[in-house]
């Protein structure tokens, strides 16, 4: 099977894939509709038993910006 078929089966799609060393062996860049399709995907390549996976949701800086000013709209005044 062609690298990055089985997540374009789960609905990602596969931006990059860097080869390492250390701890992992391989960070695959992934775009997806949503968590439930990257649970899905991790869910099926890991049931062959070879694989382990872990996953991090990544932000654009613009998209963390957004956070940010929703995080600081929300604190109270600072005490004096």
């Amino acid at each position: 099977m062609a690298r990055g078929e089985v997540a374009r089966e789960f609905g990602l799609t596969v931006k990059q894939i860097f080869y390492t060393s250390g701890e992992d062996d391989i960070l695959m860049i992934l775009e997806a509709p949503d968590a439930e399709a990257v649970a899905k995907w991790a869910l099926f390549v890991s049931s062959r038993g070879n694989v382990r996976t872990r996953t991090a949701r990544a932000f654009t800086e613009a998209e963390f910006d957004a956070i940010l000013d929703h995080v600081v709209d929300h604190l109270p005044p600072p005490q004096r």
